[in-house]
């Protein structure tokens, strides 16, 4: 067995010796109240300074291959809980795709369901409002 090998795992416990030090993932389960339906989700938080957790679930129909309900919730703190950002991009609107900024965190890109509207919103606030 190598050095490297042994590192990483013991037999005794069954576990890493090193483990203590990785990051732990911590997770909480919560109902976004009305998108039982939905069938994905993409979540986004950036991590660095910020508490804002950005989700747009959507029901992606395989039938149509198309989105045909979504919606966009925002936490503001670490995802504790979530306002239901629909009127901010408009009700009736089909969210598709949310993006980052790679350089701007708080540059956020949605994109709507080019089979009904095409449109980008952006917002620069981290979500808060959209253009």
């Amino acid at each position: 067995m190598s050095g490297r090998s042994e590192y990483r795992w013991n037999k005794d416990n069954g576990r890493g010796n090193n483990r203590q030090d990785e990051p732990k993932l911590s997770s909480s389960t919560f109902s976004l109240t009305g998108d039982s339906a939905h069938n994905h989700a993409v979540v986004y938080w950036s991590g660095r300074n910020s508490s804002v957790i950005l989700i747009l679930t959507k029901l992606y129909d395989f039938h149509m291959g198309s989105v045909t309900e979504s919606t966009l919730w925002r936490s503001t703190d670490y995802g504790s809980t979530y306002e239901r950002m629909n009127d901010k991009v408009g009700t009736k609107t089909l969210l598709s795709y949310l993006y980052v900024c790679p350089s701007n965190q708080k540059k956020i890109m949605v994109l709507t369901d080019p089979e009904f509207e095409s449109s980008v919103l952006i917002s620069t606030d981290e979500g808060a409002s959209y253009q």
